[in-house]
């Protein structure tokens, strides 16, 4: 049987015209080859995880994630803010009498009292001191040099309660003039709550501030100066985008009471420059 197929094989061969079953049957058709890692591809390579969280994958070109980004980027603008703040502070308060040596936020909130000078005598006697009828004359007083500096209040408004200060504000501000600069200095003392500190008085009066007057001013763009003895807190006014005026709230500690009971001194300080215009009122007349 082999020999057989074998010289049929042949004789087909043989042929020219004789068609092969090559001729007969299709080209088959060629085989799919799916491209698969080749040597030169490494594996897929997850992105490395953000430089300051630590959580999120950080964004391409970068090593922190979108969202530290975003956080790092408001507060680079707060901090700016309030530098520009503290500059417009600066240029405001530049009227006032500000002592050589003195910041300009502590002079505001002390109220940099002038010193007048004294009249020369005509007939050339010597000037009789005067004496306090309340300080023992056999007591030795500390020099005015070793002293301790303590805040004047000779030019601020002294009030009783706080309440009668915010009306006076009220009504001076409502009838300011846009020719002038309008500049109110007030302050009052209050009995000390040992629950209540420095830092907590200053952030009530700006509360009030905002419910009974018409100032404006952003309660969360502060800018906080804190000492031994006192806080100080420092708002611009956002009457107008550009607008230069500035609100400082200053508590420190008050001895004043005739008892001798322990006081906070709340002293008040608000700077409106004349160029700005006058906002309509938005509190029902008093």
């Amino acid at each position: 049987m082999r020999v057989c197929h074998t010289v049929f094989m042949l004789s087909r061969v043989s042929d020219p015209t004789a068609m092969s079953l090559i001729d007969i049957l299709p080209p088959a058709p060629l085989a799919m080859v799916s491209a698969g890692p080749t040597a030169t591809d490494g594996p897929s390579v997850a992105p490395p995880p953000c430089k300051r969280c630590r959580t999120a994958p950080a964004t391409s070109g970068y090593k922190t994630c979108l969202n530290c980004r975003a956080k790092r980027n408001a507060y680079h603008h707060r901090w700016y803010e309030k530098q520009r703040l503290k500059k417009a502070t600066e240029k405001t308060l530049a009227g006032f009498a500000v002592p050589l040596g003195v910041s300009v936020l502590e002079s505001a909130a002390s109220g940099s009292a002038k010193r007048k000078a004294e009249e020369p005598l005509s007939d050339g006697s010597k000037r009789v001191k005067l004496t306090s009828p309340l300080q023992p004359q056999n007591v030795l007083s500390i020099p005015e040099a070793q002293q301790p500096p303590s805040p004047t209040i000779d030019d601020f408004m002294k009030f009783t309660w706080a309440t009668g200060l915010y009306a006076e504000l009220q009504r001076q501000f409502r009838a300011r003039s846009t020719k002038k600069m309008f500049r109110f200095r007030a302050t009052h003392s209050i009995i000390a709550d040992p629950k209540v500190n420095k830092k907590r008085r200053a952030r009530q009066v700006e509360r009030d501030l905002q419910q009974q007057t018409e100032l404006q001013f952003d309660i969360d763009g502060r800018v906080k100066h804190r000492d031994e003895n006192a806080y100080t807190i420092t708002h611009r006014c956002t009457c107008l985008p550009r607008c230069t005026g500035v609100i400082v709230i200053h508590v420190a500690d008050d001895n004043s009471h005739p008892l001798g009971l322990p006081g906070q001194r709340v002293k008040l300080t608000v700077v409106h420059p004349k160029r700005a215009k006058v906002i309509p009122s938005t509190l029902p007349p008093t």
